[in-house]
């Protein structure tokens, strides 16, 4: 982000600037070039950080394709950390670093350069007596590079006679610039360019204010005296001494330009135009770096009915769900999320129906068990077509763990299309502003809210209390508004295709291609309607899932003694959890292993350990060997 920053003021800065050199330069409109260089230090500076929106909004595509979400049995395996430690000598060497150690230099160097040249003065301020002149201090001095002036301080010089006519011309030259308050915008521009001393235009524009100053302050000093005569003055004049580069010395060393100025005649009908033409060029600039257009789709509200669906906040009252370590409670959170869902759900042509609406059970019920029974009364009384639970997730073992995650119950076989094809479309629409895992999953103890429902029905975890980013995130109140928009969009597209699954970008039409397809989502032991030679066949959840020899201690043992930090991640600081899912099958082989998620590094290791573990003990179900799905989070984590 900052690099981007960077490029847009930089770019901002020389557009502007090229059109000063090309169209303003050397014009005798120097108060309007004056400001205009000035304001192009301030336009590159704020105009990148503008973020206004313009909402532009069209219909969505009815052609556009829906992914079709796995399903998960949720059996996860104990997470394994492994570490290493931190090469601190690639730290330092690594681009972020090293821009910023010479960034740090850059100012540093800019700094000491101005420093001394504030110095400077206060040196010779001490140093020369000064007599008050008005509100002027005026110092006779024999330093080199005088006359000048700095702010309401003038610094003559002993050899000039002041009395004489060509030094009351001087004297007015270093009079204007003090009135004028010149040396403001100088140091203005050695402030701006010590910050961002990376930017060449700001040299350029800096010297051309420089030289602007001087054309206002000759063009005041030869109001009523010979123009020729001034001119002669500074070439008989110059003296090319060393100076302090934030000061407006009169023998300034762009004695030809300011000759030129001084000898051209106003002709004050020319050059409007090319001051006005600023206007358009000013605009584009703005439309291009500082309004963002939000392609918002409309949901096609006209072509569908009202949809009733039930929002519930989980938790509540005596129930406060999970906790941060900050204090922040599950049920808070969730409830101002579905707030922000009913408050939107009109937009969206969709009747919310809320389970609760403050900080108690559903139906002010008086223990937890009451609370989920209210919650399913509430979705048949309400005649609703969808229940959606809103919770958030936590992990107090692991913190690393991060992002959205939902999960469908599959007891009522008639329902499983609709709750997959729910998710995916839930799904769809949040991973635009998050991350969210691309497994829809069924808890093995169950979970009331679905298990009872007699409609599709899911649970939306949206991250976890216990990963800062995720907090941070969920706890921001346009993010929560972003998460129900999501939510209320996904809830629309599901109401499109109701039940009918597209995959692989391909429409299904058939009832035996959304079986297929269906089949094809779900894992070998995950249960499912299908048909088979005319009979129904059900895969059933297994009743004693496979092992490793040894048990979890041996499996544990086995990951932990046997992974291997890969040295290439340790060079470039990568670290994270990689979730690796595989199948045990009947005779206990392992087959189908694959990296879900996590660093395209630290895969490649993760998959090598799974498959190389050898034989399991497979699970069952009654006295029958079957095939099994197994998760493993494994962590890699960089230690100081």
């Amino acid at each position: 982000m900052l690099l981007l920053y960077i490029i847009k003021m930089t770019l901002i800065a020389g557009l502007l600037y090229c059109y000063y050199w090309f169209f303003l330069r050397n014009k005798q409109f120097h108060q309007y070039n004056r400001f205009y260089l000035l304001s192009i230090v301030m336009i590159a500076a704020i105009l990148p950080l503008l973020h206004i929106p313009i909402p532009f909004a069209g219909f969505a595509n009815d052609n556009t394709t829906t992914r079709l979400l796995r399903v998960g049995m949720g059996d996860w395996e104990d997470p394994v950390t492994i570490t290493a430690r931190k090469n601190f000598f690639r730290i330092f060497l690594n681009w972020q670093y090293l821009s910023f150690v010479v960034y740090t230099a850059g100012v540093f160097i800019l700094f000491i350069s101005f420093s001394r040249s504030l110095s400077y003065i206060r040196k010779i301020s001490r140093h020369y007596p000064s007599e008050q002149v008005n509100d002027i201090h005026f110092f006779q001095t024999s330093e080199p590079g005088t006359p000048f002036s700095f702010f309401k301080r003038v610094f003559w010089n002993r050899k000039l006679n002041i009395e004489s006519s060509e030094g009351q011309q001087i004297f007015r030259h270093e009079l204007y610039h003090v009135r004028q308050k010149h040396s403001a915008d100088i140091l203005f521009m050695e402030s701006i360019a010590m910050l961002t001393w990376f930017n060449p235009f700001i040299y350029l524009i800096k010297k051309e204010i420089k030289a602007i100053h001087e054309f206002l302050a000759d063009e005041y000093a030869i109001s009523d005296s010979s123009r020729y005569a001034y001119a002669e003055l500074l070439v008989m004049q110059t003296i090319r001494n060393k100076q302090a580069h934030i000061l407006n010395p009169f023998f300034h060393n762009q004695i030809k330009r300011r000759i030129a100025m001084i000898t051209k005649f106003k002709n004050p009908g020319n050059n409007y135009l090319s001051r006005v033409m600023i206007l358009p060029l000013l605009f584009i600039l703005f439309c291009a770096f500082a309004i963002n257009v939000n392609h918002k789709t409309l949901s096609p509200v006209a072509k569908t009915k009202t949809i009733t669906v039930v929002i519930d906040a989980g938790h509540g009252g005596i129930d406060p769900g999970s906790k941060s370590g900050t204090g922040i409670n599950e049920k808070d959170i969730v409830l101002l999320i579905s707030k922000k869902i009913q408050q939107l759900s009109k937009n969206y042509n969709v009747n919310v129906v809320m389970t609760r609406e403050k900080d108690e059970l559903p139906g002010n019920a008086a223990d937890i068990k009451e609370g989920l029974k209210n919650r399913t009364d509430i979705a048949v009384k309400s005649r609703a077509d969808i229940f959606i639970s809103i919770h958030v997730n936590s992990d107090d073992k692991d913190v690393t763990r991060s992002g959205f995650q939902m999960y469908i119950s599959d007891n009522n076989a008639n329902l499983l299309k609709k709750n997959i094809q729910l998710g995916s479309n839930l799904s769809e629409t949040i991973k635009k502003d998050y991350e969210i895992d691309d497994v829809l999953i069924r808890s093995n103890k169950g979970i009331a809210v679905l298990n009872h429902s007699d409609i599709p029905a899911i649970i939306v975890e949206c991250g976890y209390l216990t990963n800062s980013k995720d907090l941070s995130y969920i706890s921001d109140e346009q993010n929560q508004e972003k998460i129900a928009k999501d939510i209320l969009e996904g809830i629309v597209r599901f109401q499109k295709d109701y039940g009918y699954i597209q995959t692989d970008q391909q429409k299904l039409t058939g009832p035996q291609q959304i079986e297929d397809a269906m089949a094809e989502s779900l894992t070998h032991n995950d249960s499912i309607p299908s048909k088979s030679k005319g009979k129904e066949k059900v895969y059933k959840k297994v009743e004693f899932e496979a092992d490793y020899p040894g048990g979890q201690n041996g499996w544990i043992q086995y990951l932990t003694k046997n992974l291997h930090y890969p040295d290439n991640a340790v060079k470039n600081e990568i670290q994270g959890e990689v979730l690796i899912e595989f199948i045990i099958d009947k005779e206990g082989n392992i087959s189908d292993v694959k990296a879900i998620s996590g660093p395209e590094e630290l895969k490649p290791e993760s998959i090598r350990i799974v498959k190389e573990s050898g034989k399991w003990i497979p699970a069952k179900q009654g006295h029958k060997k079957v095939n099994s799905y197994k998760k493993q989070p494994i962590i890699y984590k960089l230690e100081s």
